[in-house]
């Protein structure tokens, strides 16, 4: 049963509410009329996108505005959190989307397992697509380094980095400038920095859920050495045994000794906010976070006077500068999409200037340079935190992609098993054994499947 509601704006904005197995979703529909002599775009464009409900609003402006240059066009777009499943059963149906926003990472690996099925389209030739009204390609617009070697495949452009965030810690100004307390720039002042907070009876460190600590690990990583993140995002053989990695899985160990016991029993999907209310109410100093922490949390308790703060990972060394590691979400075409010329129409359009204004009213930022200086003020804290990366390169090496199955494994091994030492039930020497032993597992089977 379908119930719609139509808005009459610019365009004409339809709502409908279904039932399905992942839950109740809101798919909502932009369209126009008919296409004039200058824009000759005709169909319907369905894209689906896992966020949750607070980017519903941001899609519909989105949608809204694309069908206004594009009046003979209708897009529907569908946002869900666990929009993986309704895919299915779209795809079962016969009614493939055109157009993917689901990036790299997410529990569920549909990405990872398109991308191993070679069920991607190729987008290389949108990098060479000139963006409507302006003057650049997209290839021209979008940020140096946003577009890594896990995007790739053969030599094809199957994803597309769409929006972007930096990503460090977040923590409570309030409660440091109460207390005198300085954001720790190296990992010998953050451990100082425990003991002063454990006094007090405050944990140094929580975290919602275990892929959480992903793009954490990321900035030790970069922090060190950017050669090693990359390093180890290629899984190379013996990256582990360097004095670099090693030093790595010791901080991350001693972090468990650190991180607040009651968290791993709360790290998952029915109770990760139980361990955010450690953060937000001063019981934890510190969080991985990115600046969408801000949207999704805005309806959360917090202590009285809780201001947000955010830092990079802490560097090994002193007087060295902090980089910023940058998570990104990407989108991409299924190669049974029924009409990928619309979609690759609409993925341009999307890194224009127009697009970036939208975006920027919601809190999210595209890929193109400037557009995070559009945002809040609250916003636009974390991402004053890059200094000149902006323009001199950003870090996003991620994990190569493999099968679903196996990164879900790979991930386990790194980040599924991080609560086991926060209890004790794995010691720091197993966990990093088993760190090893995932790489050369993972390196192993892409390589033999390469």
């Amino acid at each position: 049963m379908k119930k719609v509601i139509c808005i009459l704006m610019t365009a004409v904005l339809c709502f409908s509410v279904l039932l399905s197995g992942c839950g109740q979703v809101s798919p909502f529909s932009a369209e126009g009329g008919e296409a004039s002599s200058e824009n000759k775009l005709e169909g319907e464009l369905k894209i689906n996108v896992a966020q949750g409900s607070y980017a519903k609003n941001m899609w519909q402006q989105l949608a809204n505005a694309f069908v206004k240059e594009n009046p003979g066009v209708k897009v529907t777009v569908t946002v869900d959190p666990e929009i993986e499943a309704l895919t299915g059963q779209m795809k079962e149906a016969g009614d493939c989307p055109d157009l993917m926003v689901v990036p790299l990472g997410r529990a569920q690996g549909m990405t990872e397992t398109e991308l191993e099925n070679n069920a991607m389209l190729d987008l290389s030739d949108v990098l060479e697509e000139v963006i409507p009204g302006e003057a650049k390609t997209v290839k021209d617009k979008i940020l140096p380094g946003i577009n890594n070697e896990a995007f790739s495949k053969n030599g094809k452009q199957l994803l597309l980095p769409e929006f972007f965030s930096p990503a460090g810690l977040v923590y409570d100004q309030h409660l440091f400038q109460q207390n005198g307390w300085q954001v720790p720039k190296t990992w010998d002042e953050m451990w100082t920095l425990a003991d002063q907070a454990k006094a007090k009876g405050i944990s140094l460190f929580a975290y919602s859920k275990p892929e959480d600590l992903e793009t954490f690990f990321y900035g030790m990583l970069a922090n060190t050495d950017p050669t090693l993140l990359s390093n180890v995002c290629n899984y190379q053989e013996g990256v582990w045994n360097s004095d670099q990695g090693k030093k790595v899985l010791d901080t991350f160990a001693k972090l468990a000794s650190y991180t607040d016991g009651a968290v791993p029993a709360n790290a998952n999907d029915e109770n990760y906010l139980k361990n955010e209310q450690l953060l937000l109410e001063d019981k934890a100093l510190f969080m991985p976070g990115e600046s969408g922490i801000l949207d999704q949390t805005a309806q959360e308790t917090k202590a009285e006077g809780f201001e947000w703060g955010f830092a990079p990972v802490p560097s090994f060394e002193s007087g060295k500068d902090q980089t910023l590691y940058t998570v990104t979400s990407e989108c991409w075409i299924p190669a049974a999409s029924e009409d990928q010329e619309l979609g690759k129409k609409f993925l341009v359009w999307s890194y224009s200037d127009e697009a970036a204004a939208i975006c920027a009213q919601f809190g999210e930022t595209t890929v193109v340079s400037k557009s995070e200086t559009q945002l809040d003020q609250a916003h636009q804290a974390f991402y004053s935190q890059y200094g000149d990366q902006l323009t001199n390169g950003l870090i996003t090496d991620e994990f190569l992609p493999a099968g679903a199955s196996d990164m879900k494994d790979f991930r386990s091994s790194l980040f599924g098993t991080f609560g086991a030492l926060v209890s004790g039930e794995v010691t720091p020497e197993s966990w990093s054994q088993g760190v090893i032993t995932a790489t050369d597992t993972l390196r192993t089977k892409r390589n033999a499947s390469a």
